[in-house]
């Protein structure tokens, strides 16, 4: 079997419920519409997706499961050998994913990756010199890894389903609001409070303003980190299933459902209509390891959109294409990251100015949108993958 054409196995878990599971999700369909050989190790994770696609992943589904039962089967220590290529996911010091004990081995082996925590030490050089290849999901991850030492790196930037994600005319569902979307699950790196601490002083001058968040998030300890924020955020309530209860925490700093709409978890499919209802999307991220797939969503939807000048941000964070929240002050020390070099603390005061810029220009704001969908139109899954496909086949 030639390399080229060796099915790809690949070794995190797929969906559509995640920016993990969405790639995974969407190489699969890829390889099964090539006709190429692909294997899931793991079960799906929730997923919802159109019905051609859907059958093409369902098929990949099936056909994994022997795969993944006798994997399941290796006793601790054992060693799974396949004559697959192994895409193995990658996070922080590119460690893989545990394998109870087991071991994986293909006929070539790659790392997928996206990490937060540049302080890449002896370790991630170790796993990076026994793969083939490591391939990072933005140029931030990529530098850093050519810095630490690791061979063999490669820049992939993740795709986007024009099929869902590009400029269409609203369906006039919010009408008479000025909306701005932000997305990303609540959490400290996301900078959720940020955004509520530039839009409380924004809705006090455009009382039709509307907050249209898609903050989601399941893990509470994850979630909590938003307590960390230099802005004065309130510690974050509990529902009784020990679920972050977002709704709560914005009723305990006084912000409305009329002010803040908060959508439900949607599936990738739904948010493309939601996106089109919004005049601004706003994303004061303190750090992203890969490009911001919701951010990329927005700008192929033709949104204006408003981006931190940081970390993976910095591929897609061109003020030909966005505004560009230039300030970005050294983010504090934390307790669960050895290093925040390189994330960036963005202004308040330079988020809500621009927020009034996009307000008040509208040609400006809307020119803006449409030339990052125009630019965005290069980076459909299809093509992205089809260059992920090719290192690995190299």
């Amino acid at each position: 079997m030639s390399l080229a054409s060796s099915p790809i196995l690949i070794n995190w878990q797929a969906g559509t419920g995640s920016g993990w599971g969405l790639y995974g999700f969407h190489l699969a369909v890829r390889l099964a519409a090539l006709g190429r050989g692909c294997e899931l190790l793991w079960p799906v994770s929730d997923w919802q997706a159109p019905p051609l696609e859907s059958r093409l992943f369902q098929g990949v589904v099936e056909h994994s499961r022997p795969l993944q039962e006798t994997f399941r089967a290796l006793p601790s220590g054992g060693v799974f050998e396949t004559l697959s290529t192994v895409l193995n996911g990658l996070g922080e010091e590119l460690l893989p994913l545990p394998l109870g004990g087991r071991r994986l081995h293909g006929q070539r082996n790659f790392g997928v990756t996206f990490f937060v925590d540049p302080a890449l030490g002896a370790e991630a050089r170790a796993i990076g010199a026994g793969l083939d290849g490591v391939i990072a999901g933005s140029t931030w991850n990529a530098v850093l890894l050519e810095a630490a030492g690791v061979p063999r790196v490669h820049l992939v930037i993740q795709g986007i389903d024009q099929g869902a994600f590009h400029p269409a005319p609203k369906a006039g569902l919010l009408p008479g609001r000025f909306v701005i979307f932000s997305g990303g699950k609540l959490e400290f790196r996301k900078g959720q409070d940020i955004v509520l601490t530039a839009f409380r002083q924004f809705r006090k001058r455009h009382p039709e303003a509307l907050l249209m968040a898609a903050w989601n998030n399941e893990w509470a300890n994850s979630a909590a980190s938003i307590a960390l924020s230099p802005h004065g955020m309130p510690d974050l309530p509990l529902k009784a299933d020990g679920k972050p209860d977002i709704r709560s925490w914005l009723a305990l700093q006084g912000f409305t459902e009329d002010e803040v709409l908060l959508l439900p978890d949607l599936p990738n499919s739904l948010l493309a209509p939601v996106l089109r209802e919004a005049d601004l999307a706003v994303f004061p991220n303190r750090c992203e390891p890969g490009t911001n797939l919701v951010a990329m969503e927005a700008m192929a939807s033709g949104l204006p959109t408003i981006l931190a000048a940081n970390t993976g941000h910095l591929d897609l964070a061109d003020s030909k294409l966005a505004y560009v929240l230039e300030r970005q002050d050294k983010v504090q020390d934390l307790p669960f990251h050895r290093s925040t070099e390189g994330w960036g603390e963005s202004s308040a005061e330079e988020l809500l100015a621009l927020m009034e810029r996009a307000f008040a220009k509208r040609d400006e704001a809307r020119s803006l949108g449409s030339a990052a969908a125009a630019h965005l139109k290069a980076f459909t899954w299809e093509r992205q993958l089809g260059q992920l496909i090719a290192i690995v086949d190299g």
